[in-house]
């Protein structure tokens, strides 16, 4: 591929004809592809391209907008309590997933929606083509945006990928020729009924294609085989060609790449160990390829490398760390529940999913309609009125509960001044896990020490089994810091997956020198050390690195700079000043 070839796919012209195609692709078939993910911030550029497909879907399949903020009931449908309370009789309510069976819904601003929202979706999508939904989901984080990405349980039931965030209303164009064009090949590819799936011979190509981008899902390439059955049956032909394979791989393989394909072998290049020729086979006799048909998947790369942006790989670590730290904030916020915590006001909605009546609050807001209800109803006149209840009427409590905190220490129990900074982390632990009874916490320690870390206290609230078991920790030997960090990282993951917490304090001068293969070696073992730390960081998991070093050590803060964490040199701290510096985070941690 040349680089002016390179340069006119990658062109805004080529962007949004691939755009177009995509919306004839899944207006022809929304159910083969599933769905569709559209990256664009909100503009005119979006707008157009929405209105382009409600145009090709046509009055019979409208979109239905889903917005962010909807209600579970109001998702899945339940007892209709207003209704229910009129007629004297259960009224069940449907819900707009219900509603929207056998239809497209819109779910404009996908990141902002919660997750069990999107776990409700993803299984109507997984539904029968009579019951189940496609959706169009609109992405509209902008450039540096440090909001997380919608998950993978949804992007990966999306077949097809559209990027219009590069693309300016100017370069957006679009005539009623074109579109009554586009309109012509939906109804031909509906008419063809029965998508032909492609040839058996092109399926490997598309297969390993998926492997070299580092895409690791089989619906990507199913969704790409659809995709190229569906464009066949747009331009009336039974067959799929190679131009549709390509389209195909541009619609649901390319956006989805998370790494650059391989560079191409020279062609003057020729293995050293080639096998030889059968005997009975001219040396000259054209080879059998078992990993190419007829140079498709090299083609195929090619298409990719050139729709591909150069700064591909720097998006992608910047969209994996936004998708990594997520999107509920830092870790020990205020919880709002609606079964537990403290009542701290209400709110209008219904009693349903734990949610409880606030009955003063809702007398309160019935109270000033009694006369005009009742004059409308004719019960003006009655001795003994009825309290006339509307929907608008009822209040729930709203709750606010703390979550728990766990707190991770990672101590370095290595080298000759083990022994002390054993016994500041034994005493700092002793001294919070006093404060654990009054705040329900918990503490958890990993001791980095020998070729791997150990994590020598599950969280616990035992007074009595943490000293036991800090009484028994040896020092000396080497440093294996990465590996201490990772253990931390699962034990917080585990936490989080509680509903905990978790924060993380390190006590380490940063001089690792054990890698995670426990081999010795300082840089291998810095380098390891400086991963794992910035694994951490994408999670957003609250940190403190401890200096324990007699002087501040550059690696110690090179560390907690990768980590995200707060440094803090303490050369010779006790026990009181680092729970000190750990209670005043724990206290932040677990606020509301």
């Amino acid at each position: 591929m040349t680089a002016d070839a390179a340069t006119e796919a990658a062109s805004p012209e080529a962007v949004w004809a691939r755009a177009l195609s995509a919306a004839e692709v899944f207006a022809a078939a929304p159910f083969a592809i599933g769905g569709i993910l559209v990256r664009a911030p909100a503009g005119p550029v979006v707008t157009l391209w929405i209105d382009t497909l409600n145009v090709l879907l046509g009055d019979e399949r409208p979109l239905r907008p889903i917005p962010a903020h909807i209600s579970e009931d109001r998702l899945l449908g339940g007892l209709d309590l207003t209704a229910t309370l009129a007629a004297g009789r259960p009224v069940m309510e449907p819900g707009v997933l219900a509603e929207a069976a056998g239809g497209t819904v819109l779910l404009r601003g996908i990141e902002r929606f919660p997750r069990a929202t999107i776990a409700h979706i993803t299984a109507a999508i997984d539904g029968t083509d009579a019951g189940s939904i496609a959706a169009l989901a609109i992405d509209e984080r902008r450039e540096g945006d440090e909001e997380a990405g919608p998950p993978v349980a949804l992007t990966d039931r999306l077949g097809l990928v559209v990027d219009l965030s590069a693309l300016s209303i100017r370069d957006a164009r679009l005539g009623q020729d074109r579109l009554a064009a586009m309109r012509r090949r939906v109804k031909q590819a509906r008419a063809a009924g029965l998508l032909r799936p492609l040839a058996h011979a092109h399926v490997p190509d598309i297969v390993r294609l998926a492997m070299m981008l580092g895409i690791d899902s089989l619906r990507a390439p199913y969704h790409c085989l659809r995709a190229a059955a569906v464009l066949a049956a747009c331009d009336g032909r039974s067959e799929v060609a190679e131009a549709d394979i390509t389209s195909a791989v541009l619609m649901t393989l390319a956006p989805r790449a998370t790494q650059m394909p391989a560079p191409d072998e020279p062609e003057d290049a020729e293995p050293d160990d080639a096998p030889e020729p059968p005997p009975d086979q001219p040396p000259d006799a054209p080879q059998a390829d078992d990993n190419s048909s007829d140079g498709l998947a090299d083609r195929l790369v090619a298409a990719v490398r050139a729709s591909l942006p150069a700064n591909l790989l720097a998006e992608l670590a910047a969209g994996l760390a936004a998708d990594a730290r997520g999107a509920s904030g830092p870790a020990g916020a205020g919880i709002k529940s609606l079964q537990r915590g403290r009542a701290f006001a209400s709110r209008p909605g219904l009693p349903r999913g734990g949610a409880r009546l606030n009955l003063i609050d809702t007398l309160r807001a019935a109270a000033p309609w009694q006369p005009l209800r009742r004059d409308a109803s004719g019960d003006g006149d009655s001795p003994v009125p009825q309290l006339k209840l509307a929907k608008s009427d009822l209040r729930i409590y709203r709750r606010r509960d703390t979550s728990e905190t766990l707190a991770i220490f990672v101590v370095d129990a290595s080298g000759s001044s083990a022994a002390e900074r054993l016994a500041e982390a034994k005493g700092a632990v002793e001294l919070l896990l006093g404060q654990t009874y009054a705040r329900r916490d918990q503490v958890a320690l990993v001791a980095v020490r020998g070729t791997e870390a150990q994590v020598l206290l599950p969280p616990t609230r035992s007074l009595t089994r943490a000293k036991r078991l800090l009484a028994g920790l040896p020092g000396g030997g080497g440093t294996p810091l990465a590996s201490g960090l990772e253990a931390g990282l699962q034990l917080a993951a585990m936490a989080k997956r509680r509903g905990q917490s978790p924060m993380m304090i390190a006590l380490t001068d940063g001089q690792a020198n054990i890698d995670r293969t426990g081999q010795p070696g300082r840089p291998a073992a810095f380098a390891d050390a400086i991963a794992a730390a910035r694994g951490i960081r994408g999670t957003r998991l609250s940190a403190i690195v401890i200096d324990t070093s007699q002087r501040p050590q550059p690696r110690a803060r090179e560390i907690a700079d990768a980590m995200g964490a707060r440094y803090l040199p303490l050369p010779r701290a006790d026990a009181a000043g680092v729970a000190a510096a750990v209670g005043g985070i724990a206290e932040s941690v677990a606020r509301p």
